[in-house]
């Protein structure tokens, strides 16, 4: 059984380590502790700042996810009752249907079944959001997540306009890379329907 879990602030630091090591399957920088989306001296408590979602295949009752047992995870900013999703990842070794995508401008194999994981978590982001009183959820949709565009707009996502993210000073100060041309931005209205 799939299960999402967030990490506590005594887990986030070997959280982050395999986080990252999920994240370079797709990234072909690492993922730095310092002057990446996520620090790792930020607070993970949902109700504070960032904090990570993980889908395991855990089947233990033990708090702390070993590194293979991870199947996906997502990098969480949050901004009083905005939150933005950043980045997402999905373990290659779960291999279902090949379907093709664009990755960093070019064509490559993915397999349907991380699509499915990616649903999963997402599913679970929006309950958690709405569960901490956050009804608006923001997605870059970059490379970690090329073929994001078309998923979100089924699940009722509607684009960003430009401006609108660069005169927000909320949304300004989540993230970094608002200047990359490869993002899309896309935003949806959260209701406590979700729960």
């Amino acid at each position: 059984m799939i299960e999402v879990k967030t990490c506590t602030d005594e887990q986030s630091k070997d959280t982050f380590d395999m986080y990252a090591k999920v994240i370079n399957i797709f990234k072909p920088t690492p993922v730095h502790y310092r002057g990446d989306w996520l620090s790792i001296e930020e607070s993970y408590d949902p109700a504070e700042g960032s904090l990570f979602l993980i889908a395991t295949d855990s089947k233990s009752k033990n708090s702390s996810v070993k590194k293979e047992e991870i199947l996906g995870c997502m990098g969480v900013k949050r901004y009083g009752e905005i939150a933005i999703l950043k980045h997402v990842a999905v373990d290659l070794r779960y291999q279902g249907t090949e379907v093709e995508i664009q990755f960093n401008n070019e064509r490559v194999k993915r397999y349907e079944k991380q699509y499915n994981i990616a649903i999963f978590l997402l599913e679970e982001l929006e309950k958690l959001c709405v569960s901490q009183g956050i009804l608006t959820l923001i997605i870059g949709t970059d490379s970690y997540y090329p073929s994001g565009l078309k998923f979100y707009k089924k699940n009722n996502y509607s684009s960003l306009k430009e401006n609108q993210i660069l005169d927000n000073q909320d949304i300004y100060c989540a993230y970094q890379d608002y200047k990359d041309i490869d993002d899309t931005w896309l935003i949806k209205k959260l209701s406590y329907n979700v729960i």
